[in-house]
Parts: C-alpha cells; sequence; structure tokens
C-alpha cells in the first residue's frame, strides 16, 4: 500500500524490516574505522544507528495496528535453495519497538556511563552486535536465522559482561565474601560472562 503511494519500486514495509536489524551489524562493522578517526565520535554514531533501526521499528507501527503481516525473502544459497527472510507480524513487530527503543535509552546512558574508557570503541561494536542480533532472532522467518541471532546474543553477552576482562578487584561482582545457598556471590567479570555464555549453550542444545 505504502509503495504503490509513494512510488516506489520496493515495499517501505520490507525495507523497514530488515533495516531494523540490519542497521546495527552496519554500525558494528564500520565501528572499528570510526575509532581509529575519533573515538569520541563512536559514541554519536552508535547511539544515532540505534536510533535509526529504533525509527525503522517504530515505521511498521502502523501494519501492526491494522494486523498486517509483513514476509519477505531473498536468495540466500541457490545452490540448496536457501533463503533469508523476515517477518513482522503484529507480535513480532511489538517485541522490535521493546527491543528498539530500550536499546537508544541504553545506548544513550552508556555515553556518559562509559565515557573516558580506552575501550570504547570495543563496547559499541559489541553492543551494536548485540542489538542486531536479538533484532535478528524477533524478526527472522526461519529457524537458522534465529539460531545465528541467538548464537550472535550469546557472543555479545560473553563480550560484554566479561568487557573488563583483566578482572581488576574494582571490576569485580558481588560483595566479597558473601554465599548464597552455599556459593560464592562474588565473581570477576571474565567469570561473570563465562557462566553467561554456558547458559546460553544450554539453550543451543534445546534449539537443536
Amino acid at each position: 500500500m505504502a509503495t504503490e503511494v509513494l512510488g516506489l519500486p520496493f515495499d517501505v514495509g520490507a525495507a523497514s524490516a530488515w533495516l531494523v536489524w540490519i542497521l546495527p551489524f552496519i554500525a558494528a562493522l564500520i565501528m572499528p574505522g570510526i575509532g581509529k578517526i575519533s573515538k569520541h565520535a563512536t559514541g554519536y554514531a552508535a547511539v544515532g544507528f540505534a536510533l535509526m533501526s529504533a525509527l525503522s521499528a517504530a515505521s511498521l507501527l502502523p501494519m501492526a495496528l491494522e494486523v498486517h503481516e509483513i514476509h519477505d525473502q531473498i536468495s540466500w544459497i541457490d545452490s540448496i535453495g536457501l533463503k533469508a527472510g523476515v517477518l513482522a507480524d503484529p507480535l513480532s513487530i511489538i517485541m522490535a519497538n521493546v527491543v528498539g527503543w530500550i536499546s537508544f535509552l541504553i545506548m544513550i546512558y552508556s555515553t556518559g556511563y562509559m565515557k573516558g574508557d580506552k575501550s570504547i570503541t570495543r563496547f559499541w561494536f559489541w553492543m551494536l552486535f548485540f542489538i542486531g542480533s536479538m533484532q535478528l532472532i524477533v524478526l527472522s522467518d526461519n529457524l537458522l536465522q534465529v539460531f545465528f541471532g541467538w548464537e550472535g546474543v550469546g557472543l555479545a553477552s560473553y563480550a560484554l559482561i566479561s568487557f573488563w576482562y583483566r578482572d581488576k578487584k574494582k571490576d569485580h561482582v558481588g560483595i566479597e565474601g558473601r554465599t548464597v545457598l552455599g556459593l560464592l556471590d562474588y565473581y570477576s567479570p571474565t567469570h561473570a560472562g563465562m557462566k553467561a555464555f554456558i547458559m546460553t549453550k544450554v539453550g543451543d542444545v534445546m534449539m537443536i
């Protein structure tokens, strides 16, 4: 409908559905290059791309309210007839907006929280990679893409939780000496990251 009104040669809704998860991945890929020019600029770029992804999700809301569904596919591996696609129904559109706008707010908060960190470019890379992977799970039309998104979320979660991988005492999580149910409740960043990574691997087994 929108395509016909605007006279465009492509489906605007489908394009928006693709952009919701592709934009964060594009941003993640170019972040190291931006970081070499200016680490300060990486924050603006990361927040800007997160906003564009969220706006792409918001543009789908009218279709959700009208109970419309967007299903678009492109050829992926022709030799075996494998296709990549997006499926934006009312539920996935709502979830894409929840993920998109909460992620955008977190990115804004992070500009202050992470200000001055020497590894800020790496932080923005993994944050954007996480957003893209999460949106890929939400909008995929097949289990293989969902699996890739799930793996991406697990990898990004590990990288972000163990971000301060040098395990300095000030970066530890919990209260030193405290135990919960007989287990130590005090972890280094890498230990906490590994726990999260192992938990996602349990999900992998269930998915397979």
